[in-house]
């Protein structure tokens, strides 16, 4: 075959496949709002891994990023953005198969790199020369333990111990606590202070170290819903990457027919969303349920149930709950929502009512902690600035406006819902990018929720 009657059949099967003439232009915006996070998240690892770009100059670059990533997002949840970008729809579209081609790859690339590496749980030389570690993180180490103490007839609450935890998870980096010996660091403690902390902890292990958060403070779903592959042996990270693979197989299915190959390319795309899961990220467990329980609310019940599931998950869900009532409120009536949130509440309850019964006051601190403990500022948001000083700045601050945000993204959605409600799922996570731990984590998977949902609404 002549090359340029190849280049012609390539770029036929492109037009008609790989995001086809019929793709909503905001639903294209996905692609570049991705890559503009990604590069947020490759600048967010020079500023903490490198200590030369510790500088305004990279914070600003790593904000600036991160707040056009979520601006992309946003407008691609608004149905009223197709029309203002109309008449840019074919240079999008251009730009966005290029992209999207671009991330494709590089999933594809991580995924056969990262993927033997869970599997073999071992070290693993890359080209040759550079060894890297099993990834993995304190969350999954904690609830691990925990799923332990579960299968021996224990409650968990109170009981566990990221130090002893570590013995299987050997790679784990616990999250720190401005406390002990770090009580007068900041930003963060020197590597040297670490290693140290964490000698002595390793030398004292049937001790909490008040230096590493050792508490389990996580609904009981974190751990409960991942107990049959734990007693199995699976690796919890396989588990997460199964829950990633369901919101892939439920935005595909639920797609309409011709923009399926869309919803294929773009979760495969999500470089993010599968770096912080094979890296030991959890997020899409609860991102399951609550993608389920926002695109099934015409079946109030079964809704209002998984949006309860994904409350027993993670705190980060809860934050959804707010905007979830506010559009039931203004789709379907006062009623509606009340039962709703009456059914959310039965679920949250039932799944932790054995060890909110077994000692309620563990259960409270667990649940509280990320509330109430001394952590250090850390995230991809404006907390980012804080990082930079060495005079401590009041977590206070970032609370207010955290809350602030949260009032003000309520009072848009209340006005603006019924024209455009998936940006709820966006505005949920408002909140967290100016809070005190604003982690890229928390940012990584919504914007595929956001996608999906942006989809689904195209049937």
């Amino acid at each position: 075959m002549h090359p340029a009657a190849a280049c012609y059949m390539i770029i036929g099967v492109m037009r008609r496949w790989w995001l086809p003439e019929t793709t909503p232009p905001r639903i294209l915006l996905f692609f570049p709002g991705t890559i503009a996070l990604v590069v947020a998240w490759a600048l967010w690892g020079l500023f903490v891994g490198v200590p030369a770009a510790r500088n305004a100059a990279v914070v600003i670059g790593i904000v600036g990023f991160s707040a056009a990533a979520l601006a992309m997002f946003f407008a691609m949840a608004r149905p009223d953005t197709d029309g203002r970008l109309q008449r840019h729809h074919q240079k999008l579209l251009m730009f966005s198969r290029v992209v999207s081609a671009a991330l494709v790859i590089g999933s594809l690339v991580m995924a056969a790199v990262m993927v033997p590496w869970i599997y073999a749980d071992e070290n693993v030389t890359l080209f040759g020369q550079v060894e890297i570690q099993p990834a993995t993180s304190d969350a999954i180490a904690i609830t691990h333990q925990a799923n332990e103490m579960v299968l021996d007839g224990e409650n968990p609450y109170g009981h566990t111990n990221v130090i002893t935890a570590m013995e299987n998870f050997t790679t784990v980096t616990p999250t720190i606590l401005r406390q002990g010996a770090f009580a007068g660091a900041y930003p963060m403690p020197t590597d040297e202070q670490m290693d140290a902390a964490l000698e002595a902890a390793k030398a004292n292990p049937d001790q909490v170290a008040p230096e590493f958060e050792s508490t389990l403070s996580y609904p009981a779903g974190a751990f409960l819903l991942r107990l049959p592959t734990d007693a199995l042996g699976v690796p919890p990270q396989w588990f997460y990457l199964l829950c990633v693979v369901l919101i892939g197989i439920v935005i595909a299915w639920r797609a309409p027919a011709h923009l399926r190959p869309v919803a294929v390319i773009g979760c495969t795309a999500s470089m993010l969303v599968w770096n912080s899961h094979l890296g030991g990220g959890t997020d899409a467990l609860y991102l399951l349920f609550i993608l389920l329980g926002w695109t099934l609310r015409r079946r109030p019940v079964l809704a209002a149930a998984l949006i309860g599931m994904a409350c027993t998950c993670k705190q980060t869900a809860w934050f959804f709950i707010p905007f979830y009532i506010v559009l039931l409120l203004r789709e379907a009536g006062w009623r509606r929502a009340a039962q709703s949130l009456a059914v959310i509440g039965v679920v949250f309850l039932l799944v932790n009512a054995p060890f909110i019964a077994a000692g309620p006051e563990a259960w409270i601190t667990g649940i509280l902690a990320p509330m109430t403990h001394p952590l250090f500022p850390y995230g991809i948001g404006p907390v980012s600035f804080a990082m930079l000083s060495h005079t401590p700045v009041p977590s206070a601050i970032f609370t207010a406006l955290e809350a602030a945000t949260l009032v003000a993204a309520l009072a848009w959605y209340y006005r603006h819902c019924l024209r455009a409600p998936n940006t709820g799922l966006l505005l949920a996570m408002g909140p967290l990018f100016f809070a005190w731990r604003s982690l890229i984590a928390y940012f990584a998977s919504i914007p595929l929720v956001v996608f999906g949902a942006a989809l689904i609404d195209e049937a």
